[in-house]
């Protein structure tokens, strides 16, 4: 599945269906009790997340910590959320 941002720009895919040892991974790293939510979706979410393309944010695996620009920051929690949202709709029914 591709999800795309305009502002600023970014662009990256995630796999339509993930097997139980990624869920379970995803779900291990996205409830750790040492980080803050919106990071703990974001470390959750890098395993997860393939072709990522993002101006502001050109490489996934950046230091958090040696970096300012708050677009950064917006890319971070939008494509976490967006992870998120995928791995919440797995294996829902589809209304037809």
């Amino acid at each position: 599945m591709e999800i795309t941002r305009q502002n600023p720009s970014a662009r990256f895919t995630v796999p339509d269906k993930i097997t139980v040892r990624q869920q379970l991974a995803y779900f291990s790293a996205s409830v750790a009790p040492d980080r803050a939510m919106l990071e703990r979706y974001w470390l959750a979410a890098i395993p997860l997340i393939n072709d990522w393309q993002c101006e502001i944010l050109p490489d996934i695996n950046t230091d958090l910590d040696s970096i300012t620009d708050p677009h950064a920051t917006q890319v971070i929690i939008w494509a976490g959320l967006e992870v998120k949202k995928h791995i919440d709709m797995l294996g829902e029914v589809s209304k037809n």
